[in-house]
């Protein structure tokens, strides 16, 4: 890893810390604006990203509070979703959720796709 190396970290939280399951390095040695991985296709690359199956659903949509492999997700009216609507997040349903770190260690969701 370098300064200025772009990274996509998936993982889940073990107390304070992740642990990293998968790191993605883009490094930009050029400038010709044409890397892979540069992000401009997703608005929300900037994002923290957790993917696996929901467990311990509570609350009512659009405010939503889920567990996706130990890492608390909370959800609201601003959360947006992909491959379907807040009701279809349900216990056992696998999910990729992109979101802001909290100072609680919680991730408030920007974005659930719902997963096939």
């Amino acid at each position: 890893l370098g300064v200025g190396d772009r990274v996509g970290v998936l993982g889940a939280l073990n107390g304070s810390r992740i642990v990293a399951t998968r790191v993605e390095v883009t490094r930009d040695d050029d400038d010709d604006d044409d890397d892979d991985r540069d992000g401009d296709d997703d608005p929300d690359a900037r994002f923290p990203e957790i993917e696996g199956r929901v467990s311990g659903l509570t609350g009512t949509c659009p405010d939503i509070t889920f567990t996706v492999r130990g890492m608390i997700v909370r959800a609201n009216s601003a959360t947006r979703y992909q491959g379907g609507a807040c009701a279809q997040v349900q216990d056992d349903v696998p999910v990729e959720v992109k979101g802001q770190r909290q100072r609680d260690g919680s991730l408030l969701a920007v974005r659930v796709e719902i997963e096939d």
